[in-house]
């Protein structure tokens, strides 16, 4: 299982943001490692995927790489969802 070679990066993204995100993954059943200003290792339990999360306080920004991920499902794929749901934050 790879992940995905490229990183997204969102901008605006405070801490009462970081906050909501993290809430959000853990009440979908995800585990995440790390402090409360990261970097954060996740893994979603879905499809293999395994993210990586760093935030810039400072530039309030949120780099995120796909760590890991079941070799079926496409990195277009697992883009498009993030993507989307980042969008909603």
């Amino acid at each position: 299982m790879g992940g995905c070679e490229d990183v997204h990066v969102y901008d605006d993204i405070t801490r009462e943001k970081v906050d909501f995100i993290l809430n959000k993954l853990r009440e979908g059943n995800a585990d995440i490692i790390g402090d409360t200003d990261g970097p954060w290792d996740i893994d979603t339990h879905d499809s293999g995927v395994k993210l990586r999360g760093e935030w810039d306080e400072v530039k309030s920004q949120m780099s995120i790489t796909v760590t890991s991920k079941n070799f079926l499902v496409p990195c277009s794929l697992i883009w498009q969802k993030i993507d989307h749901l980042m969008g909603k934050v």
